[in-house]
């Protein structure tokens, strides 16, 4: 089948990889014929590129067009290995972040990305633990946080849980909104950039990669979570399986099957049958 009009972008965890993160096999067959047709396939992560190889390996054999990493503050070529369209939080709002959190919540953990690494200042906590399942040699572990670079950071995910860490982020938005933008990622994570850093920033990077006929693709997005909402809203299509929240659900005009059962393959069997 010719799937040249088509482009498929979808949010990694929870949407393209099964639980605990396995690549599903259906998903897999799905997307080589979706390519071999002159489809585009590619992802949307909140993850750096540096920390996607520990699940997909490598990405030039998967995708067929730039990656959206860090919730769109980025774009990441896995051929070239080349970073472009970056988007940085400011020094003076990223040591803002840090005093607001060694006042306000120092119970907390708390990771940095970076275009260099992830940086924690220790692996004990839930942040820490979270590295243990990067690619080797993208960890930095150092302490105290106040002395690392602060001129290269794409955002910082906060760990926690209860609901004192789901209230702690209305705080943060109260003291910091004006500057930057906490999005919860999962009931126990919520990830700091700038305002305006929205998995549908990604998508409009993503089309100013190309040009010409390939800006008339028709963008179908899927993903499971509060931050692929605006990409999703963004899209011409948008798929949510089984398995994502509440609020995703209500904006994607279709739900297929969960994660695990391989709603990719779902999407390009509905493109095959004519029903996308």
């Amino acid at each position: 089948m010719d799937f040249s009009k088509y482009m498929i972008v979808t949010d990694l965890d929870g949407t393209f990889l099964g639980k605990g993160a396995r690549m599903v096999p259906r998903n897999l067959e799905a997307v080589r014929r979706f390519q071999a047709g002159g489809g585009l396939f590619t992802i949307a992560t909140g993850r750096l590129h540096l920390n996607i190889r520990s699940s997909l390996g490598d990405p030039a054999l998967l995708v067929n067009a730039p990656i959206i990493c860090c919730n769109g503050a980025y774009l990441y070529d896995p051929v070239a290995d080349q970073i472009r369209d970056c988007d940085l939080i400011p020094e003076e709002d990223a040591r803002d972040i840090l005093a607001f959190l060694r006042s306000y919540y120092p119970e907390y953990t708390f990771r940095v990305s970076s275009p260099y690494d992830v940086r924690v200042e220790s692996l004990e906590g839930q942040a820490g633990a979270d590295t243990k399942s990067f690619n080797p040699g993208t960890v930095t572990v150092s302490a105290p946080a106040e002395s690392w670079p602060m001129d290269d950071w794409f955002k910082i995910v906060v760990r926690g849980e209860g609901e004192r860490f789901i209230a702690a982020r209305d705080v943060f938005q109260e003291h910091l909104g004006d500057r930057l933008t906490a999005t919860m990622a999962g009931a126990r994570l919520w990830e700091v950039q700038k305002p305006g850093i929205t998995k549908a920033l990604g998508l409009e990077k993503l089309k100013r990669a190309y040009n010409g006929v390939e800006n008339d693709r028709l963008i179908i997005a899927c993903g499971d979570q509060e931050n692929d909402l605006a990409m999703l809203k963004a899209a011409d299509i948008a798929v949510a399986p089984a398995n994502a929240i509440d609020a995703v659900k209500d904006v994607s005009t279709h739900v297929f099957s969960a994660c695990d059962e391989g709603v990719i393959a779902d999407v390009i069997e509905a493109i095959e049958a004519g029903i996308l």
